[in-house]
């Protein structure tokens, strides 16, 4: 630390450092952890409905089945299918809901697990525990993954950016051709 640095600041700057350096990602960590705690009160019986049993089912089949798997999974990883430009976005809006990071992350996360499925650099591994590769990769910052395993560092970084520009490019692709209005 400079000495020049009033001694409060200091505190501040190593403090905020100190939680940079924090492996949990606590921004994924928290809003989950609140929802899941949420979620007990539907053992009390003055909170409990039918109707938000329904809107539960109705919700979880949303927003995994639409956002995650149709979403990130299909869409935006494997690109193995095309969709209106404004029905990908209210796709990617339903998958960031679900609260399992950002479009780029998660994919690049994914293609990295498809180059290294099942072996040492694979970032959620099942060899590593189903906690680790249910949920427990996505309370951990990306950085971990790289530094614990080197050679997957540009692997990862390769990922998002082709990830970024293949968004970037059907956007540019979709924008430069102009459309005749639908017709009445």
């Amino acid at each position: 630390m400079n000495s020049t640095i009033p001694a409060a600041l200091s505190t501040s700057l190593r403090n905020s450092e100190r939680w940079a350096a924090s492996r949990v990602h606590w921004e994924y960590l928290g809003p989950i952890a609140v929802v899941n705690l949420l979620a007990l009160l539907a053992f009390v019986p003055w909170y409990f409905s039918w109707s938000g049993v329904a809107v539960m089912i109705l919700f979880i089949n949303v927003f995994g089945t639409l956002g995650i798997n149709l979403c990130y999974h299909r869409l935006l990883a494997h690109r193995s299918l095309t969709v209106p430009l404004w029905l990908e976005r209210t796709l990617a809006t339903i998958a960031i809901c679900s609260l399992e990071d950002t479009p780029a992350r998660w994919v690049a996360t994914h293609r990295l697990h498809h180059v290294h499925s099942d072996e040492e650099p694979d970032p959620h591994s099942p060899r590593d525990g189903i906690g680790w590769s249910h949920v427990g990769w996505l309370f951990t910052r990306g950085p971990m993954v790289a530094a614990r395993f080197p050679s997957s560092r540009n692997t990862l970084a390769t990922s998002s950016q082709t990830t970024t520009t293949a968004i970037l490019n059907a956007t540019r692709r979709r924008f430069s051709n102009s459309t005749p209005p639908m017709p009445r």
